[in-house]
């Protein structure tokens, strides 16, 4: 896979990195926040994004996950893979902290 140079000059870039091994750079990335108390504890979930129709209805409750990796259309030419980090008691109201 090659960068495209339409989305280096997008994103004002002169380099890039390919990850190879996503399953280990999820793991680095996941130990770091927990080193420095971001997080204590989650499960990691990594896809390519989809790309289509966002305002879609999804089917059934578990569906709802699929949101993290959908994208609008119109950003498909950025092959974007994302990597959630999901707590396993997740609490679904914001607290001031």
């Amino acid at each position: 896979m090659t960068p495209s140079e339409k989305i280096m000059r997008h994103f004002g870039c002169d380099a890039c990195v390919e990850i190879v091994d996503k399953s280990g750079f999820s793991n680095a990335i996941f130990y770091a926040l927990k080193k420095d108390n971001w997080i204590k504890d989650a499960d990691r979930y990594g896809n390519p994004c989809t790309y289509g129709d966002r305002t879609a209805k999804m089917e059934s409750s578990d569906e709802w996950f699929k949101i993290y990796w959908l994208k609008e259309k119109k950003f498909e030419h950025q092959d974007e893979y994302r990597i959630v980090f999901y707590p396993p008691n997740p609490s679904h109201t914001l607290s001031q902290g």
